[in-house]
C-alpha cells in the first residue's frame, strides 16, 4: 500500500482538524496500539479508519507503528483549537515558502521517522508555526533537523548550546558530528582551532522545546 495514497493523505488532513481525533489521541497516546485497535477505538480517527478500509486490518509492522506516529503527532495539537487548525492547514497550502500539499507531505514524513519521541517534536514544530514563531522555511529546516538528529543525541543540543565555545570542543566527536550534520551548527574558527558555532535553527530548535519532547 502507497503511502502517497490520496485517501490517506486527505484523512490525516482531516484528524489534525478534527477535535475529536485529537482530543482522542491526546487522552490515548500512552495506552498501546494493539490494545486499543482490538477494541475497535482507533476508528475514531479518520486517518485509522481509512488505513484500515484500505488495507482490511493494520495487521503489518509498518501499519501499526504509522498509527503510533500519528497518534503521538495529533495529541500535541490538542493545545490549539479546532478552528485554528482549519486555518493553519489552510495557511501553510498557501504559503510559498511550504509548497507542499499538507497531508502528503506529513504523511511521508511520520513514515520516514523513528517513532521515539519525533512525531511529538513535529507537532511542536507546526505549533510553532501557528502560533508565528517560525515561518514555513523554518518549519522545513526543523523537520530536517529532526529527521537527521539520532534520539539519543536529542538532550544533547541543550547541552552543546549553553556551553562556552571552548568548552563545545571537549564534546565528543559523534555529537558534535550528529548536531551538525543536523544543521543545528556550522564550522567556525575559534580558540586555535576549528570550533562549532549554534544556527538559527538551533535556537528556534531548543526554543519550541524539542529537546523535551517525551522520551
Amino acid at each position: 500500500m502507497s503511502r502517497n495514497d490520496g485517501g490517506l493523505s486527505k484523512a490525516l488532513v482531516a484528524s489534525i482538524k478534527s477535535g475529536r481525533a485529537v482530543d482522542f489521541a491526546q487522552n490515548y497516546a500512552e495506552i498501546g496500539v494493539d490494545v486499543v485497535l482490538e477494541g475497535g477505538l482507533l476508528e475514531e480517527i479518520p486517518f485509522v479508519k481509512t488505513l484500515v478500509a484500505i488495507s482490511k486490518l493494520p495487521s503489518s509492522v509498518s501499519d501499526r507503528l504509522l498509527i503510533k506516529k500519528l497518534i503521538k503527532f495529533l495529541g500535541p495539537l490538542h493545545h490549539i483549537g479546532e478552528a485554528d487548525r482549519v486555518d493553519l492547514i489552510n495557511r501553510l497550502e498557501k504559503d510559498p515558502k511550504y509548497s507542499r500539499i499538507v497531508g502528503e507531505h506529513f504523511l511521508e514524513f511520520l513514515s520516514r521517522i523513528d517513532s521515539h519521541s519525533k512525531p511529538e517534536m513535529v507537532a511542536k514544530v507546526l505549533l510553532g508555526y501557528a502560533s508565528g514563531k517560525i515561518d514555513a522555511a523554518m518549519l522545513h529546516r526543523l523537520n530536517a533537523a529532526i529527521e537527521s538528529l539520532p534520539f539519543y543525541e536529542i538532550p544533547n543540543v541543550r547541552t552543546y548550546f549553553d556551553a562556552e565555545p571552548k568548552e563545545r570542543l571537549e564534546i565528543p566527536a559523534n555529537t558534535l558530528q550528529a548536531i551538525m550534520m543536523a544543521g543545528l551548527a556550522t564550522a567556525a574558527s575559534g580558540w586555535g582551532s576549528l570550533g562549532f558555532e549554534p544556527t538559527d535553527v538551533c535556537e528556534k530548535f531548543l526554543e519550541l522545546g524539542l529537546d523535551s519532547a517525551s522520551v
